[in-house]
């Protein structure tokens, strides 16, 4: 069975718009007309709403865009998904899937991806009238987005996990033709007994917890690695 690409998916990701029981309350309010923003297109985003979530379900898992953000950073602007090896799903929290297409450039200032991204909210899609858009937004369950991308193995990576040296890991799973792994795209806490379920395996791959931009990074290093792009792209140059 030969490798095709690494499938990476965020999930359960702190990335939505403000949620409907906030949207009354005067810190939300007054950071929405600070900015100029039309307060339903507003992220949730704990470095400004932070009083406004004490009571939120879920909270310590919410409003932290710059997860992601720091996430796609990290996997996109990579050999594996230059050389066409890597595809991209984030799973945000409440259902929401942004399906991402690998030529996009996220843009290295945090406003401006916050801007991006709610216009994909807005309209869907970004560009918002492109006939094939670099993002596109769907209503949609963790469960279906891995049915869409029809992976052979499902890995999770939890310090919860069976351990195992990411080196190992990555050796391991490109002997499969589409590996994907699910990474927490939260700031703190355990992946729901939902998404748990839908795991073949849940793998640790160090005893310290890691932000989830390193493990982004660090996981698709070590895909290069087993896969020798390292030393391909390096005779690329002609004088290796």
């Amino acid at each position: 069975m030969a490798f095709e690409k690494l499938v990476f998916i965020a999930a359960e990701s702190a990335l939505e718009l403000i949620p409907d029981e906030l949207k009354s309350h005067p810190d939300i309010k007054r950071y929405a007309r600070k900015i100029g923003v039309d307060i339903n297109y507003v992220l949730l985003d704990r470095s400004y709403h932070h009083h406004a979530m004490f009571k939120l379900k879920d909270s310590e898992k919410r409003g932290r865009p710059d997860i992601v953000h720091y996430m796609l950073l990290s996997a996109l602007e990579t050999p594996l998904c230059w050389e066409g090896m890597l595809e991209v799903h984030v799973h945000a929290y409440g259902n929401n899937v942004v399906h991402i297409d690998p030529e996009v450039r996220i843009p290295k200032n945090h406003l401006r991806f916050q801007g991006i991204v709610r216009q994909l909210f807005k309209y869907g899609k970004v560009p918002p009238d492109s006939e094939k858009p670099l993002l596109v937004l769907h209503r949609e369950t963790l469960k279906v987005l891995i049915e869409e991308v029809k992976p052979d193995i499902v890995v999770g990576l939890s310090e919860r996990g069976k351990p195992e040296t990411i080196a190992r890991l990555a050796s391991r799973l490109i002997g499969y033709r589409r590996p994907t792994i699910v990474v927490g795209g939260f700031p703190h806490g355990e992946f729901s007994e939902d998404t748990l379920k839908l795991l073949d395996e849940v793998v640790c791959i160090d005893p310290k917890p890691m932000h989830a931009w390193i493990v982004t990074a660090r996981i698709i290093h070590s895909f290069e690695e087993a896969l020798g792009l390292d030393e391909k792209r390096i005779r690329m140059l002609g004088s290796y």
